[in-house]
């Protein structure tokens, strides 16, 4: 992980290398002279800068979301120029060992299989902008890792991004309701920010909720008080059962090991839960004894219209299940003509823009083999790489931050769908934590 925390590399010996990822400087030392002020003030500018896009976006109180909204221009642009600084800044300033770090076998081939998959859409050359662009978002998110020279700087940078997210959230609330709060639907009155829906603001002040703790133990008390508070608060008034509940049992989860002094524990529970979460929810379709099992604790469930979607996806991959139907290429308009909706469904499925399970459209754009390589790249290697994080309290605190957030975002991604969307504030945070979870386990902070 580069400098993202002032870092050391670890050795045989046990001796640090500097400052992780920098070519200059000792890890957690403190600017020698003005010119090396300058540096480190930019450094972390730029990470801060780069954290702040990811999680207020481009276009902050959009009122609807229709889907990856890496078509629109600005995205393209905006991200573009992120995506440069962090290249910029890894050829300056990452250490070689963290650079070549990031280039993963896993994260290479599983970009290479969503590229190939463009050759199974009507549509190549747009499916592979679709690709580029994603993982343009995701050079970008390596940037805001890599780019602060030490701990602090890190903290600072998420600190600014956090709290930027968190006050254009409640001015829009308080300022102007009409775009901070739901109007005229079903929610309406319950709190979106800056978000699309209530329940991905629900999903993002989580993380905030977390970033708070995470500062909070650090020794930030005031700083990290307040942005637990206030996301907590905003959790509250968007009406999210679902991300309040999730909220309280990943802080349990992933704190239980420092209860019971086992690190693995967080790591075995967090993959049971994720198990049993996907088995009674889209497990529900595919197995008669959990849908057995949630319709007799909450009878007439349909996990709001989800099942449908779930069933004509399912349905879809019997035909493309070893290929997909190409990167974000089964939901379109022309592809959905062709699926046939069952007379029993309550409802005609085929005007989603997603399955709302980001599992389920991971398999439609890549297929079951796919799925497989996505599962390792998202859940296998950074648990793995939590159980290797080694050195002192910078490193277990920013682990811990790390795993609540993206276990979060696991369990929220049974119901949403958000992976690899490259614009999607919902999908830059998962990346951020996989990709700082892997740089943790083979690098240590100072």
């Amino acid at each position: 992980m580069s400098s993202f925390a002032g870092s050391n590399l670890p050795g045989r010996s046990g001796q640090g290398a500097g400052a992780l990822g920098s070519r200059h400087g000792r890890a957690g030392s403190a600017p020698a002279d003005a010119s090396a002020q300058a540096v480190y003030a930019l450094r972390t500018l730029l990470a801060s800068v780069i954290l702040t896009v990811g999680f207020v976006s481009l276009t902050p109180y959009a009122a609807v979301y229709t889907g990856d909204t890496g078509g629109n221009i600005l995205n393209q642009l905006g991200y573009g120029l992120l995506a440069g600084i962090a290249l910029v800044g890894h050829l300056v300033f990452t250490d070689r060992r963290v650079a070549r770090s990031l280039l993963r076998p896993s994260w290479v081939l599983l970009t290479l299989w969503f590229a190939l998959s463009a050759f199974e859409t009507s549509d190549p050359s747009d499916t592979m902008r679709g690709v580029v662009f994603s993982t343009i978002s995701m050079v970008a998110v390596t940037g805001a890792l890599c780019l602060p020279p030490d701990g602090r700087a890190l903290r600072f940078a998420l600190a600014v991004a956090v709290l930027a997210a968190l006050f254009l959230s409640y001015l829009g609330v308080f300022v102007w309701p009409s775009l901070g709060r739901h109007v005229g639907d079903v929610h309406a009155g319950l709190w979106r920010g800056i978000y699309s829906h209530k329940n991905v603001a629900g999903a993002v002040m989580a993380v905030f909720f977390f970033s708070g703790v995470y500062l909070f133990r650090m020794g930030h008390w005031v700083l990290g008080a307040l942005i637990a508070v206030l996301s907590a608060i905003f959790i509250l008034r968007t009406g999210s059962k679902t991300s309040l509940g999730l909220t309280v049992i990943v802080f349990a989860v992933v704190m239980s090991a420092h209860v019971l002094r086992v690190r693995a524990a967080p790591v075995i529970v967090s993959v049971v839960a994720l198990a049993g979460a996907a088995f009674f929810t889209v497990g529900s379709v595919i197995f008669p004894f959990s849908h057995r099992v949630v319709q007799s604790i909450a009878p007439g469930t349909s996990f709001t219209g989800r099942l449908e979607l779930w069933r004509l996806a399912l349905n879809a991959l019997q035909s493309h299940g070893w290929t997909g139907y190409g990167f974000g290429a089964f939901w379109t308009a022309a592809n959905l003509a062709q699926q046939e909706v069952p007379m029993e469904f309550a409802w005609d499925p085929r005007g989603a823009v997603n399955a709302h399970e980001g599992y389920l459209d991971i398999a439609l754009s890549i297929g079951w083999p796919g799925l497989v390589l996505a599962l390792w790249v998202l859940v296998g290697a950074p648990l793995v790489a939590y159980l290797r994080v080694r050195g002192g309290r910078e490193s277990a605190h920013l682990a811990d931050f790390f795993l609540m957030s993206l276990l979060f975002l696991l369990l929220n991604a049974l119901l949403e769908s958000f992976f690899f969307e490259r614009a999607n504030t919902l999908w830059i945070m998962t990346f951020l934590m996989v990709a700082g979870l892997n740089l943790l386990g083979r690098f240590r902070t100072a």
